[in-house]
């Protein structure tokens, strides 16, 4: 149960990670700020810092694509289906290790809630980076999602997790039910 809501509380971080981004990139079209010209001729060279994903790729403002590019970031908004969960997978990756580990002491919700900020939050930037740092972690965590997928339909984790839960129900609605009488 508490993995579940790791994995909840990690794309709902993912989620709103990308609502700020939104926000911001709102923010700074409303200020009519624009990044700087890209040096012309010679002068001109292609470094991730000055390479700017074109608008119709990104719906980011082009100064919040820049500052992506010039932390060696990915543009999140350009990522492909599989890249996002390869990204979400290893937020929810980092959610868990600290949810697991007795790092915060404020009770399953406030444990959650910053295992997910702190472990989901330094996970998906690192998930983030250009580079083979950053294509291994998508890779592991690609694999980890893999791997659980097949555990759950070798032991059918799901079905066994819901026939659980409605005897659960069951058993509590007789419960509440007796006392009602």
């Amino acid at each position: 149960a508490r993995a579940a809501a790791a994995v909840a509380a990690a794309e709902k971080a993912v989620e709103n990670a990308l609502v700020a981004q939104a926000v911001a990139a709102a923010m700074v079209a409303e200020e009519g700020l624009q990044p700087e010209e890209p040096p012309q001729g010679a002068a001109a060279s292609l470094t991730a810092a000055s390479v700017v994903a074109p608008a119709a790729q990104s719906p980011l403002a082009p100064l919040l694509r820049e500052q992506l590019a010039q932390a060696g970031l990915l543009d999140p908004s350009t990522l492909s289906d599989a890249e996002r969960q390869e990204v979400l997978a290893a937020a929810a990756a980092g959610t868990l290790l600290l949810l697991l580990l007795p790092v915060f002491d404020a009770g399953l919700a406030g444990d959650l809630s910053l295992s997910a900020l702190f472990g989901g939050g330094a996970a998906s930037v690192a998930a983030l980076r250009e580079g083979p740092a950053g294509q291994r972690l998508r890779d592991a965590a690609r694999g980890a999602v893999d791997k659980a997928v097949e555990v759950e339909k070798q032991y059918e984790l799901g079905s066994q997790a819901t026939a659980k839960y409605k005897e659960w129900v069951a058993k509590a609605t007789k419960a509440v039910g007796e006392l009602v009488r």
